[in-house]
């Protein structure tokens, strides 16, 4: 013990202490990403300070030696609170945590070997001054080019990756990722050579140091590109009124961009009349062609961002109605209302209150799916899911809802307060974050007056149905409290690639293996759903049954279940049995999308229908190995068999659509509407699709004639609020044609 230095001892007590601390934190107490970056933020430093403090050697060749052994011991301490931990908590990808583990805690401490070193070269009676100098320029140069780049990741010589998108289910190491770490050891390296020149040649080795320092902050430049960068990898460029639209000219024809420049400027002229705030800059639209894409060039995958400070919002690529553009387009008009360096509402004006910013955004948004956010969130409320608001509206008590609860709760919130006290009230609180000031009214009252608007069932109503689907959707944890949920987002996301490349195979291996470490039903139905799709009728068939006698199921689990029997009964030839089941399915709570294909089914399995049809029907919708192209051959070959038949013109309408061929997806949709299509599920829907090929035809009557048709067919709040939507915007379109 007599070589062990206290610098060397406290810097052991704090990484244990520290490290141990984590095992308390949901994700951070396994080796995964975010475990290798919370210990990236204190390893590294502590190296750097023990290293500088403790008592070099009187020997100069025992130095670098010594310093080395302390930087080891120091870096492996941290993997036994994790190993310990390793023992209770399941780990699907160990190898993966610690390439991590090596990317960012390991190349973080060869860099603070070297830093540590040269901080006792340049100031040797202050070398901790100068380790905690270097640290923070590191963090503030990470800040600064957070506020005035696109990008929302971070690269740092000490740290490694900051990832910035807390809500995206899978963290890349990129070739930018683990170039940055080769250059970080380098320059580990290039410390570690200077400090041994210093004593030699002082002035030369302090020189050097100085320019390694500079080097160090640069590469946080280098790495964190530009918007003009961005430009230049995408490609495309569009201005309007009230848009700079940068996009990937490869991913994105000229003509999608035209119309979706104009959902840009729709949504632009709603929110002016909303929120009655006009931004006088022009606002910066990033599309991407992928999550992929928009990962590696600005941080967010999946995740939808908005940097209202710099007018400027990043999407995946959307199609023309799609609610997040208005999302994100609210944070930009509120950086009008709240005038911070953020843009948003935050305490000590640093911290954001998620609460405020991502409820604001949601009351504006409109319905998601079939319900209103009021009445998802009563739904919520009535089944026992929902989280106290109060809860919510603080930070941790927001992301450890998980971000649906979350959302749909406080933006229910907010627009309630909008409607009861205005808007002008409202901007008032997103201005102050002070509800009582606001209000002249506790946030008690106000939360009181919320929960009892939404269980006024007549303001708010509700169906069985209604309930069954607001737990599948909202009853789960957040992503925080999920198994490897880094881990098993990147299988997710390989299952859904190999599926839509038909690689069955490997998409099942994958299910299988999220399922052995998640046996949650929701896993184990998207099991199901792949053995279906690759005709493994016998193991589809046990998953099935065992999801539909699980009275631990919901509702909505166990229908989806029996529709799965229903469809190998059909495919095994029990058509008589699969035509039954068909009939109960089709007023159980499933998706619109699900309800018409079983709709679909039952018109195919009746009795009346002849066995040909019924088994081209079956081919046609089984056949999981079609191409887009052999798909619409196949509709137009039904339909030239079977020209009188309507639900075969409505399946050839939809393969005109989804191929583009919009003018004989109209006259076809116009032929099985002519020929009685036998459910009002495929009617209205058929006056649904006529209306979207009318409106990208340019004819917004027509379009508007058709949705209003629609809507007569509809009950669903979140349904009408949408058509409703699509009328105003040809309204609106009409208006603009002369200046289009």
């Amino acid at each position: 013990m007599s070589n062990v230095s206290r610098p060397v001892r406290i810097g052991t007590l704090v990484v244990l202490g520290y490290c141990s601390l984590l095992q308390l934190l949901p994700q951070a107490n396994l080796l995964n990403y975010y475990y290798a970056f919370a210990v990236a933020l204190c390893l590294p430093l502590t190296v750097a300070i023990v290293i500088a403090r403790d008592t070099a050697p009187e020997d100069s060749t025992l130095q670098l030696p010594r310093a080395a052994a302390i930087t080891l011991w120091l870096a492996l301490l941290p993997l036994i609170p994790v190993g310990v931990s390793a023992l209770f908590v399941a780990n699907c990808a160990p190898s993966l945590g610690f390439m991590h583990y090596l990317l960012g805690p390991v190349v973080g401490s060869i860099v603070a070997l070297g830093v540590g070193l040269s901080a006792r070269q340049l100031m040797p009676k202050g070398p901790t001054k100068v380790v905690l100098i270097f640290w923070i320029s590191l963090i503030f140069a990470n800040i600064y080019w957070f506020y005035t780049r696109p990008p929302i990741y971070a690269f740092n010589i000490f740290i490694g990756y900051l990832n910035g998108a807390i809500y995206d289910p899978v963290v890349r190491v990129s070739a930018a990722w683990s170039e940055f770490r080769a250059v970080s050891v380098m320059v580990g390296l290039g410390y570690i050579f200077s400090s041994r020149l210093s004593p030699k040649y002082p002035r030369q080795g302090k020189t050097a140091i100085m320019l390694l320092t500079l080097a160090s902050i640069g590469l946080t430049s280098r790495y964190q590109l530009t918007a003009s960068r961005i430009e230049n990898k995408l490609g495309g460029r569009l201005e309007t009124d009230h848009f700079i639209l940068i996009f990937d000219r490869q991913a994105h024809p000229l003509d999608a961009i035209d119309d979706i420049a104009l959902d840009h400027e729709y949504r632009f002229e709603q929110l002016v009349s909303e929120m009655g705030v006009t931004p006088i800059e022009k606002i910066t639209s990033f599309i991407y062609s992928s999550a992929t894409q928009k990962q590696e060039l600005m941080g967010a995958g999946r995740t939808y961002i908005a940097k209202p400070w710099s007018k400027t919002i990043h999407l995946n690529r959307i199609g023309v109605g799609a609610l997040v553009l208005k999302h994100e387009l609210v944070h930009v008009f509120g950086a009008d209302i709240n005038t911070g360096w953020l843009g948003i509402p935050t305490r000590a004006g640093v911290f954001p209150r998620m609460a405020l910013v991502e409820g604001f955004a949601v009351s504006h948004e409109g319905a998601r799916g079939r319900l209103s956010i009021h009445q998802w969130s009563a739904a919520m409320r009535e089944i026992g899911i929902a989280p106290p608001i109060t809860d919510l509206l603080s930070e941790r008590g927001f992301l450890s809802a998980g971000s649906s609860k979350a959302y749909t709760l406080t933006g229910s919130f907010i627009l309630f307060l909008r409607t009861t006290y205005g808007q002008e009230a409202v901007n008032r609180l997103y201005a102050t974050g002070d509800f009582l000031t606001t209000f002249n009214t506790s946030l008690t009252a106000l939360v009181h007056q919320w929960q009892s608007f939404l269980r006024d069932r007549h303001a708010v109503p509700l169906s069985d149905a209604d309930l069954a689907q607001a737990q599948f959707r909202f009853d789960a944890p957040s992503r925080f409290f999920r198994v490897c949920a880094l881990e098993i987002g990147q299988w997710e996301q390989q299952a859904r690639t190999a599926l839509n490349r038909k690689e069955f195979n490997t998409a099942i291996e994958l299910m299988e293996r999220i399922y052995a470490f998640d046996p949650s039903l929701d896993k184990r139905l998207q099991l199901m759903n792949a053995l279906l799709q690759a005709h493994q009728l016998v193991a589809a068939l046990d998953h099935a049954q065992a999801l539909a006698m699980n009275e631990t199921a919901g509702s909505v689990i166990r229908t989806r279940a029996l529709q799965a029997i229903a469809d190998i009964d059909w495919l095994k030839g029990r058509t008589t049995d699969a035509h039954t089941a068909y009939l109960q399915l089709l007023n159980m709570p499933l998706s619109l999308s699900a309800r018409r294909r079983i709709a679909v089914s039952a018109y195919a399995t009746e009795n009346r229908q002849g066995s040909y049809l019924g088994d081209r029907l079956r081919s046609y919708l089984f056949d999981t190995h079609q191409t887009p192209q052999s798909a619409t051959d196949s509709a137009q070959s039904l339909a030239n068999d079977f020209p009188q038949d309507s639900v075969v013109q409505y399946l050839l309408a939809r393969r005109y659509v989804q191929s583009d061929d919009e003018l004989r997806g109209i006259q076809a949709h116009l032929r099985a509407l002519e020929l009685k299509l036998p459910s009002p599920l495929l009617i209205r829907e058929t006056h649904l699709q006529l209306a979207h090929a009318y409106r990208r035809q340019g004819e917004y009557d027509e379009a508007a004639a058709q949705y209003i048709q629609a809507k007569a067919l509809f009950s669903s709040r979140g349904y009408l609020d949408n058509i409703n939507d699509w009328i105003a915007r040809c309204g609106w379109l009409k208006r603009r044609m002369p200046s289009l």
